[in-house]
């Protein structure tokens, strides 16, 4: 019926919380990641 036309759209709707275990990882691993590379000049 369509012929295989149709238009398909997302819409953003918010951002969720990061729970604290994640970010507490995501910011070890970043300050590790930065001490490594000042270690490194």
């Amino acid at each position: 019926m369509t012929s295989g036309r149709d238009q398909f759209s997302m819409e953003f709707s918010h951002y969720a919380p990061c729970p604290k275990n994640v970010s507490d990882d995501v910011i070890a691993m970043a300050k590790a990641k930065d001490k490594a590379l000042r270690a490194a000049k």
